[in-house]
């Protein structure tokens, strides 16, 4: 893909920049965790207390509500978006010397097929960041009240099968605007977090 720049530090070896590779599973894990602590936190925050606050009018039975409110939406969205625009705003400064704050393994999968960085790299970003959804899941159940209640879940009226084709594509619109704003070398590649984060919000919607 012509302007996109590659990895200087995997040129023959396999494990030529091990150093480097690990340095970058490291940020990845504390740019991750710091994307879901507080994009997942706020989904947290929201639901519970509509949840509650359907508890004290009789309406909820103190269960976690399954069927998103436009507000719940809206709130929801604004708190995965602006999250990883200042994760990824924060880390992405690291992008010539180790990594960009890719904090998805779709998106590092497609750094590799693009030949932006290399497969010990990617598999070892790829732990780093599903270890850290865990983590983060994992701070957030002790830090706030009630039960988890962000999920992955077709929303009601919304088939598994549809279910899959919209995340087949507002996946591909992520990838897409990572690989053409940051990896895609320009002018305005230093504001491609507002643009990624942007993204995601709408994708969210």
């Amino acid at each position: 893909m012509p302007g996109i720049k590659r990895n200087p530090e995997t040129p023959g070896k396999l494990f030529g920049s091990l150093s480097l590779d690990l340095q970058a599973a490291g940020l990845e894990f504390c740019g991750t965790f710091v994307f879901l602590l507080f994009g997942l936190g706020g989904i947290q925050a929201v639901n519970y207390q509509t949840t509650l606050a359907l508890s004290q009018s009789g309406q909820g039975g103190g269960a976690v509500n399954s069927t998103f409110t436009i507000s719940q939406l809206l709130y929801s969205s604004a708190s995965l978006g602006l999250s990883l625009l200042f994760s990824v705003w924060l880390f992405y400064r690291q992008v010539e010397r180790v990594t960009g704050g890719i904090f998805n393994p779709n998106v590092t999968t497609a750094l590799l097929l693009t030949g932006v960085i290399g497969p010990v790299r990617w598999a070892l970003c790829c732990a780093a960041q599903m270890i850290a959804a865990i983590v983060a899941s994992a701070v957030l159940l002790g830090l706030l009240p009630g039960p988890l209640s962000f999920n992955t879940l077709p929303g009601k009226g919304v088939s598994k099968s549809q279910a899959v084709f919209i995340e087949m594509f507002v996946t591909a619109t992520l990838i897409l605007s990572v690989l053409m704003l940051a990896a895609e070398k320009h002018r305005s590649t230093a504001f491609a977090p507002i643009g990624i984060g942007l993204t995601l919000f709408a994708c969210e919607l």
